[in-house]
Formats: structure tokens, C-alpha cells, sequence
């Protein structure tokens, strides 16, 4: 069995560990010694992009994550990015806004144009959740804005999901084909020497840098207080 979206506390793993079943997991759950995985490590991959919004000079940025429905069922990449952004916002010294929402364009430009509304509203944008992308980009054009003189942009995710986006998006690749190419190696192994202990794999797609990241406007570059906060999705 291969398992897909697994949750930190995953009723899946247990059942398959009971039944001595042989599985590989794409994703993590909290504890992940006694199983085969693969995994981007989310916590690193953001915490990446913080700083290298940080170092651009951005002192308010917002990490556009998956909803708060898979939040609170423990999504394990969902949780891991927050935990990786809120972390490297501390260390960098920068205010760091979360926001949960769906997977679709529409949900990108709704909570992105709420976002903008904001007078102290984000310069540094990190799309955890990929399929808001388009829609991140329509908000800011619509509130009379430009990418990336006033607004730079980030995504996890392979470039080809983002083609025809202008301007290019800069990318943390989203290694999926070669978690793929991992899981099933786990996979036929664990089958012929079901005794070897479990493996745990890590994968990290490069930095790709695009058009649509660029020093911070001078008037937000400035050092502010350093807070953090969860912004509540837009009705």
C-alpha cells in the first residue's frame, strides 16, 4: 500500500503496522521511526523561503497555507510548514501572518485582496499551497499593484505547475516525481527483505529564482515591532 496526505496522527499506519502489511508512506506522521517514508521536509523548505525574503529585507510576510480544515486534522506537510515558518520568523526577526485556505485560484485572490485591504499588509508572500498562485497574483493587480516592486512571491512547487504565470514565479521545487521514484524503491525493497529496518527519506526539489521576488519596497524595509499571528480566512 502507498499512503498519500498522511495526517501527524494517521489511524492508517497503525492499522497497516497491525496487520503487518507492507507500506511506504508520502508524508509523515509524528512519529515516523517503525515505518518507510518519503517526505519534502516542509519545516526546512519555508523556513527557506523566510529567510530568503528576509534577506531581500521583507518585515512582514504571510504564509498562504492549506485550509483550516486540514490544519486541524493534522495535515502533516500543512502543520510542518507553519511550524517552519513561524520558527524562521522568529530567528529572522520578521512578523509572520498565516493564512489557511483552500486549494483553488479563487481562494488565493479572496484571501490575498483581504490581505492587501490590511494598511500594515504583507510585502513577502510564501504559497505553501500552490493552487493559490494564480489567484495571489490577480489580488495583487487588482489592489493596483506590481510584482515584485511591491509585492515578491514565492511558491512550493515545480515550475511547470505555475508555466504562463508573469512574472515568473520563484520556486522551492516540489520534488513529486521524485518522491514517487523514492516510495516505490522503498516499496520493493520492504517486499523482498521485509526484516530491514525502517528508512526514512527526505527529498528537496532546488531553488528555481523567477521574476516575482525583488528587494522590499524602501518604505517596508524598515525594522517594526516583531509580532506573530493567524489571519482568519475571508468569509
Amino acid at each position: 500500500v502507498l499512503l498519500l496526505e498522511v495526517s501527524l496522527t494517521d489511524r492508517r499506519v497503525a492499522r497497516l503496522r497491525s496487520l503487518e502489511f507492507p507500506f511506504v508512506a508520502i508524508g509523515r506522521t509524528a512519529d515516523f521511526r517503525d515505518f518507510d517514508s518519503v517526505d519534502i521536509d516542509f519545516e526546512l523548505v519555508v523556513a527557506s523561503c523566510v529567510k530568503r525574503l528576509a534577506d531581500l529585507g521583507h518585515r512582514r510576510l504571510a504564509l498562504f497555507n492549506s485550509s483550516q480544515t486540514l490544519y486541524e486534522l493534522g495535515h502533516g506537510p500543512t502543520c510542518r510548514a507553519e511550524r517552519g515558518f513561524f520558527k524562521m520568523c522568529r530567528r529572522q526577526g520578521v512578523q509572520g501572518t498565516v493564512v489557511r485556505c483552500e486549494r483553488s485560484g479563487g481562494a488565493g485572490f479572496a484571501e490575498m485582496s483581504a490581505l492587501l485591504a490590511r494598511p500594515d499588509h504583507a510585502t513577502g508572500i510564501i504559497a505553501s499551497n500552490a493552487l493559490t498562485v494564480p489567484g495571489i497574483y490577480q489580488g495583487v493587480r487588482a489592489a493596483a499593484l506590481r510584482i515584485p516592486e511591491d509585492i515578491s512571491v514565492m511558491a512550493i512547487a515545480e515550475r511547470c505547475a505555475l508555466a504562463g504565470i508573469e512574472p515568473s514565479v520563484t520556486v522551492m521545487g516540489h520534488a513529486v516525481a521524485e518522491m514517487a521514484h523514492q516510495a516505490i524503491q522503498l516499496m520493493v525493497t520492504r517486499i523482498a527483505q521485509p526484516a530491514l529496518p525502517a528508512r526514512t527519506v527526505l527529498v528537496r526539489g532546488p531553488l528555481e529564482v523567477g521574476e516575482s521576488t525583488a528587494r522590499a519596497p524602501r518604505a517596508h524595509s524598515v525594522q517594526g515591532p516583531v509580532t506573530q499571528r493567524e489571519y482568519q480566512p475571508a468569509p
